[in-house]
């Protein structure tokens, strides 16, 4: 059966539309490839992908009371771009240059795909917008496209459409402050009479505006599968994981880099996998399946580091097992659809310069005093020192016929309110690290210091 024939069509949920519009909302993951990869497979294999996965066959529609949609109605095909592999650092380049470009998600699927080729190594790059995708996704992509390029005559399970993050889906022990609801209700109610509605020539604007603003940079840490191997076991041994330990560390890093200046509190990131903790799992669906939540930490210099680190670890873990993660779902599910955009304008229409054609709209609604203003400055005003996101041990196939999966990297999507966005990930028994930052907001001498401490400490780890 051909599942293009099979029409797919729902709205935009509350945590998907509130990427929408937002212009840093990318996700970049490179697969690192030994072999030679036959050219001619890609295409094949991003068709068949579409077939396994519903959400790679839809684009974006807006109807009359802008209400969002996914549709597999007359959608255009995922562009795929072939260049040559000139070295092992080209990718980072094409990933600064492909997210200054929009996705046309009005006509085709927000996702786009380019092989960087050689005979020996090659490098496929895939570009998803994060309205419809999360990280733990796009690594689901990457391994089905292994498959179908190593493979091109397999056939992949058909999944069913990716379950819902509704209310009924969610643990039953989840549940939100009433007085935080009674606030959205309001905010909702206001929000009627003063309503306006933006569309994708705002996003444009918006969107260029931020990148000719922002400069987004890397530090990477690639580990080997000996190095790996005995970072797990020492985690192992002290009771914690790996994740608690990347977060411990870079605290460490932090401090060092910074000439053991005073430990301040900051803000802190944790990315949540949620997939498996719905009543109807997701599994290896294609989605948005991402939460996450927020606490304050400092370093403690005067304890032992492996005391340090349990204490991180307890903390993390107490929010894990009361689900305080869904909490923000729930909360982007009750806003009226419509403010989620209206955040977006509110955080960068103020930027927006003259010559846009949008500035007289975008620029009087960011000065405008209204029942989400409020909302937007506390949104803007956030300042994270750090996020971290960790896809864990990734059980996927080393070997792919004649190919080899060697590493899956991440240029992680940050922005000016975080300083650093950390992105790990574990393939084939090698950890990659991978820390993001806007260059008007962190010092590239100071990032590259705090580089230098993490991979420092992480190797002495034994």
């Amino acid at each position: 059966m051909n599942l293009k024939d099979i029409d797919y069509k729902r709205k935009l949920q509350g945590h998907e539309r509130r990427h929408m519009y937002a212009p840093n909302s990318i996700i970049p993951i490179v697969v690192r490839i030994l072999g030679d990869v036959e050219k001619n497979n890609i295409k094949k294999a991003v068709k068949m992908v579409q077939q396994r996965h519903v959400l790679l066959r839809v684009k974006l529609v807006i109807d009359e009371s802008k209400t969002a949609w996914f549709t597999t109605e007359d959608v255009d095909e995922i562009p795929i771009k072939i260049q040559d592999r000139i070295s092992d650092d080209q990718w980072i380049s094409v990933c600064k240059n492909e997210s200054r470009i929009p996705f046309d998600f009005y006509k085709r699927p927000p996702i786009r795909i380019i092989l960087l080729y050689s005979n020996t190594k090659s490098d496929l790059v895939i570009f998803c917008h994060h309205m419809f995708s999360d990280g733990m996704s796009v690594a689901y992509l990457a391994r089905d496209l292994m498959t179908l390029i190593g493979s091109p005559d397999k056939e992949l399970e058909i999944l069913p459409p990716p379950p819902l993050l509704t209310r009924e889906n969610i643990p039953d022990d989840v549940s939100d402050n009433v007085i935080v609801q009674k606030f959205i209700n309001r905010i909702n109610r206001k929000w009627k009479s003063e309503e306006i509605a933006f569309d994708y020539k705002d996003y444009l604007s918006i969107f260029n505006t931020y990148w000719k603003q922002n400069t987004h940079s890397i530090e990477l840490i690639e580990l080997s599968k000996k190095q790996t191997d005995s970072l797990v076991k020492k985690c192992r041994d002290e009771q914690v994981t790996v994740n608690s330990l990347i977060f411990s560390s870079f605290l460490k890093a932090q401090n060092e880099a910074n000439n053991y200046s005073k430990p301040k509190t900051q803000k802190a990131g944790v990315a949540v996998d949620v997939r498996n903790h719905l009543k109807t799992p997701a599994s290896d669906s294609f989605g948005f399946y991402a939460a996450g939540f927020i606490d304050d930490y400092k370093f403690i210099n005067h304890i032992d580091f492996w005391e340090f680190t349990r204490k991180i670890h307890k903390r993390i873990s107490k929010k894990l097992s009361n689900n305080e993660f869904f909490i923000n779902l729930l909360r982007a599910a009750h806003l009226e659809p419509s403010i989620h955009d209206a955040l977006i304008m509110k955080t960068y229409g103020n930027l927006v310069q003259k010559e846009s054609s949008r500035y007289e709209k975008l620029h009087s609604f960011s000065k405008r005093k209204d029942s989400v203003s409020s909302m937007a400055k506390k949104f803007g005003a956030m300042h994270f020192g750090f996020a971290v996101t960790n896809l864990g041990r990734l059980d996927f196939p080393q070997f792919y016929s004649d190919l080899e999966l060697d590493r899956i990297l991440v240029f992680p999507p940050t922005g000016p309110t975080i300083e650093t966005t950390i992105f790990v990930a574990t393939v084939c028994g090698k950890l990659t690290l991978v820390m993001s930052y806007v260059e008007e907001v962190m010092e590239k001498e100071i990032m590259h210091k705090i580089k230098i401490e993490l991979e420092k400490h992480l190797l002495s780890i034994n």
